[in-house]
């Protein structure tokens, strides 16, 4: 069974069709016609932005990582560690591109989503910018979340979505 069998409004392309609205227009950086129709899934989260990931594990660690960010999996793997024991069951940590450097962000997973959305990048991977297929940021979860990572001494980012 897939981790989002479980969750509310979660959906799987396979085995049901895509909630109302969700097969909207394609990406705001692609002409309509070079969208494609794909089965993505699409998460939700608390953004942690790099350098606050990165001085949070040298800071808790001891342990100076490399400036080039070779070793940012350590900060994404570390935390989602962190978070399965605190959490019991979390949805995960996802790396979160940036459109200003060549290296990530981290993502603290509250929401999880598969469905089929038009979607233009060719990379298939991109944050979610059509209003009317966002998830929204406003529950408990978001809240729990960031409390959390606070706890641990990050200091969380906004709420973000993203096609991965």
């Amino acid at each position: 069974m897939s981790i989002t069998a479980n969750l509310p409004g979660a959906h799987d392309a396979h085995n049901s069709p895509p909630p109302e609205g969700k097969e909207a227009a394609p990406s705001h950086n692609s002409p309509p016609s070079a969208a494609r129709r794909t089965n993505y899934q699409m998460v939700g989260g608390i953004l942690i932005p790099n350098e606050e990931g990165v001085r949070w594990f040298e800071q808790t660690y001891g342990r100076e990582l490399p400036k080039d960010h070779r070793a940012d999996a350590s900060v994404r793997m570390e935390l989602e560690r962190i978070l399965t024991e605190v959490e019991g069951e979390p949805l995960g940590v996802e790396y979160a591109p940036r459109c200003d450097a060549p290296w990530y962000d981290f993502l603290a997973a509250t929401q999880l989503e598969r469905g089929i959305w038009g979607h233009g990048n060719p990379d298939g991977i991109d944050e979610v910018s059509l209003s009317g297929q966002q998830m929204k940021g406003d529950s408990a979860r978001e809240e729990q979340m960031c409390g959390i990572l606070r706890k641990l001494g990050l200091q969380p980012g906004e709420f973000k979505c993203y096609y991965l």
